[in-house]
Formats: structure tokens, C-alpha cells, sequence
């Protein structure tokens, strides 16, 4: 990947896609704006989207009660947030914010 293409706002994830299958993998998918601390995922529940950050961060975070949580990881652009799908686990373990 080149610099440009992260300065430009593409995940590095996808930016390492050759060519071909980097326009196929896209052609099912759509570019979403999300909001400031948008809820992606709660723990427990089904993983129902696939999200490639490009210029912002996901934190994830484990509810330690009520009150309380600990911030397990962060993922930006050169990550990607639903991987656990890759391995057939379908539920979210944490809580992610983006």
C-alpha cells in the first residue's frame, strides 16, 4: 500500500487486495458515515455487519458491571471489526464503538 492511499482514507486491509478481487469484494459493499460514539456491537448479540474503518478508530471495550468497562483494543484503517467471522463465531464477545 502506498502512502497515498492512506492519506486518501482507505483501509489498509483492503488496500493490500490485488486489483481484481478488491472490486469484487467492494461491488458487496457500501460506505457508511458513522455517528460519534455510534454503537457497532454489544456483547452477546449476532455480528451483523462487517465494518473497515478509514479514517476513524473502533473501540472495543468488556463491560466489567453496570458501571464499569475496560477498553480491550482499538481498531482503525488497518483493521477491521466482525473478524471473529472469519472463524465462525457469529456473536460478539465485546462491546465496539465507533
Amino acid at each position: 500500500m502506498s502512502i497515498a492511499a492512506h492519506v486518501n482514507g482507505e483501509n489498509q486491509l483492503l488496500a493490500a487486495l490485488p486489483g481484481k478481487e478488491l472490486r469484487r469484494f467492494l461491488a458487496g459493499c457500501q460506505p457508511v458515515e458513522l455517528a460519534f460514539a455510534q454503537i457497532l456491537s454489544e456483547p452477546g448479540e449476532r455480528i451483523r455487519h462487517v465494518y473497515f474503518p478509514t479514517d476513524s478508530i473502533i473501540s472495543l471495550t468488556k463491560p466489567l458491571s453496570d458501571l464499569a468497562s475496560l477498553e480491550v483494543g482499538l481498531i482503525g484503517d488497518e483493521g477491521m471489526l466482525g473478524s471473529s467471522l472469519i472463524l465462525g463465531v457469529g456473536i460478539s464477545p465485546l462491546h465496539a464503538v465507533g
